[in-house]
C-alpha cells in the first residue's frame, strides 16, 4: 500500500488472495471487477511491473474487510516506510532459530521460528529508528515519544507475537538489545520438568559413552537413535536397566556432544573408558613420576 500523488493504492499483493490465503478478495472477484472496468489500476501488470489498485474504487464491502484486517487504511499507508524496513531478510535471525534448541534439545516448531524471526526483524525496525530519530520525525511525521504507541498498533507486531502496549514492549526491546536472539526467546520454552529430564538424559548419554565397547563420540547421537527404537540394550554401572518408554525426547547431535564433552562429564567417562595410566596422563599432569636419586658413597665400595 503507498500514496501516489496523494490517491491511496493497494498492491496486487494485498488485495488479491494468495495460496496462503493472504489477501481480501479471490482472484475470480478480481478479474471480474477488471472486465466490468470498476476498478482503477496503475497498469495490468507483468514484466516486473507491481499492479497498484485505487483503494477508493474497490468495492465497498471489501474496504470494509480492509478496515477490519489493517484499520485505517491512509494510517496504514503512512507506515510504509517502516513496514519497507521489516521486509529486509535477517539472514542471521533465520540461521538462529533454525538452530536453536531447547533446554530438553528439541528444536523450536516450525511456527515459532517463524514468529521469532519476524520479532526480530520488528526489532531491528526499532533499532534503525533510534539511529535516525531526525527521519521519523521529518519523513513519517512521528514523534520519538509516540513512536511506541504507533508500533504497538502496527498488525506485524502482534503477528511476531509481541506485546502491543509501549509499557511492555520496551522491555522486550531492552532484552533483545542485551541479549541479541535469544532474548526473544520466551521464558516458558521447553522448560516443562527441565532440570529432571536433562539430568535424566545426560545419564543415559554418558551411560552410552562409556559402555564396554567404548563408542566413539560421534557415534553417541546414532546410539542412542538405536537405543530409543529398543536395538540397543544398556546397563548403567549400578546395574540400573534403561527404558527406552522413559526417553520420549529428540535430542540433537549438538548436544550430544555437549553434554559428552562438559568438562565434570569428561573427566566421570574417562576415568571409566581409560586405564589408570591414560587417565593420570590426561587429567593429571601435574603427577610426574621420577626415578628416585640415588646417591652414593666411596665407603660403600670394597675395592
Amino acid at each position: 500500500m503507498k500514496l501516489i500523488n496523494d490517491i491511496l493504492y493497494l498492491e496486487h499483493s494485498e488485495y488479491v488472495k494468495d495460496c496462503n490465503g493472504v489477501g481480501i478478495c479471490t482472484k475470480d472477484a478480481y478479474e471480474k471487477q477488471l472486465q466490468r472496468e470498476t476498478l482503477r489500476t496503475t497498469c495490468r501488470g507483468g514484466n516486473g511491473r507491481t499492479v497498484y489498485i485505487e483503494y477508493e474504487s474497490i468495492p465497498k464491502q471489501y474496504q470494509k474487510l480492509f478496515i477490519e484486517q489493517y484499520g485505517d487504511p491512509y494510517e496504514y499507508a503512512s507506515l510504509q516506510p517502516l513496514r519497507d524496513l521489516l521486509k529486509r531478510p535477517d539472514v542471521k535471525a533465520i540461521d538462529f532459530f533454525n538452530t536453536y534448541e531447547k533446554p530438553n534439545g528439541d528444536l523450536l516448531d516450525d511456527h515459532l521460528k517463524k514468529e521469532y524471526v519476524k520479532a526480530a526483524a520488528v526489532m531491528r525496525m526499532i533499532d534503525y529508528v533510534y539511529e535516525h530519530k531526525k527521519w521519523l520525525k521529518k519523513d513519517l511525521k512521528i514523534e520519538l515519544t509516540r513512536f511506541w504507541d504507533v508500533v504497538g498498533a502496527m498488525p506485524e507486531t502482534k503477528a511476531a507475537g509481541l506485546p502491543t502496549t509501549a509499557r511492555k514492549l520496551r522491555p522486550r526491546y531492552d532484552k533483545w538489545k542485551a541479549e541479541s536472539y535469544k532474548g526473544l526467546i520466551k521464558g516458558n520454552i521447553g522448560n516443562t520438568n527441565r532440570l529432571k529430564r536433562t539430568e535424566d538424559i545426560e545419564h543415559l548419554i554418558l551411560s552410552l559413552y562409556a559402555d564396554q565397547n567404548k563408542p566413539y563420540a560421534c557415534d553417541i547421537y546414532d546410539y542412542y537413535k538405536k537405543f530409543l527404537a529398543g536395538e540397543v540394550h544398556l546397563v548403567d554401572e549400578d546395574g540400573e536397566i534403561f527404558s527406552p518408554d522413559d526417553y520420549t525426547t529428540e535430542v540433537g547431535k549438538t548436544t550430544v556432544w555437549n553434554i559428552i564433552n562438559k568438562p565434570w562429564n569428561r573427566v566421570a567417562v574417562d576415568r571409566m573408558r581409560m586405564s589408570d595410566k591414560e587417565f593420570n596422563d590426561t587429567h593429571r599432569p601435574h603427577v610426574m613420576r621420577k626415578a628416585p636419586v640415588i646417591y652414593y658413597s666411596l665407603n660403600n665400595f670394597v675395592f
